[in-house]
């Protein structure tokens, strides 16, 4: 009998962006790394540079392109570009700040902190939205890479939707799990089952 093939897929949350990103509202804005974000990245790469990787995937976002270059450019490789690994777009929210959006649609915002996977952001995409565009891709990638191994650099959010569809748990529940900047998770596929091998690993 034949043994399947094991397919392994790291999933990589950007490097840290800059700082004046971090007070505002950011999904689908492009914002830079911060310099320790582009050291944070160096430092993935190297951490990398003996790991078996075939393929490295990218969210388009500038944050990302920048940590999967460097986790790409000590293989030989170029990432490759991937519109459905972007970050959850957020609408009229993008670029304001917290504080803004509370006092403007308070009522939103409440539901929002309080069950984040049940909110459609004016004029963006909902939770449910990202989950399916971004297990849709990961699925599309595995297929193209069975048996092989990929590293896949895209946002906290898609991430988590990619683990909530492993894991086989609801929406809510993956909301606890962490994601730290350039936090690492494997998911290694034997066949159809799949294994979480660790969740949000940094060096």
């Amino acid at each position: 009998m034949t043994p399947s093939p094991v397919t392994t897929m790291l999933l990589i949350r950007h490097a840290q962006p800059a700082a004046w990103a971090t007070r505002l509202c950011h999904g689908s804005l492009d914002v830079p790394l911060s310099d320790d974000g582009m050291t944070q990245a160096r430092r993935i790469g190297d951490h990398l540079r003996d790991s078996r990787i075939e393929a490295v995937y990218t969210s388009p976002l500038d944050r990302a392109v920048a940590t999967a270059s460097a986790v790409a450019g000590p293989h030989g490789l170029d990432p490759v570009l991937r519109e459905d690994l972007a970050e959850i777009h957020f609408g009229a929210f993008e670029g304001r700040t917290f504080d803004e959006i509370a006092a403007s649609d308070p009522d939103l915002y409440r539901q929002w902190m309080r069950a984040p996977a049940n909110v459609r952001f004016p004029g963006g995409e909902c939770f449910d939205d990202l989950r399916a565009r971004a297990t849709d891709e990961a699925g599309r990638i595995r297929g193209d890479h069975e048996g092989g191994s990929v590293a896949v650099v895209t946002h906290g959010g898609v991430i988590r939707a990619v683990l909530a569809d492993v894991l086989g748990v609801d929406d809510g529940t993956i909301f606890r799990i962490g994601q730290s900047w350039g936090g690492m998770s494997l998911v290694e596929w034997v066949g159809d089952e799949a294994v979480v091998r660790y969740v949000n690993v940094t060096v």
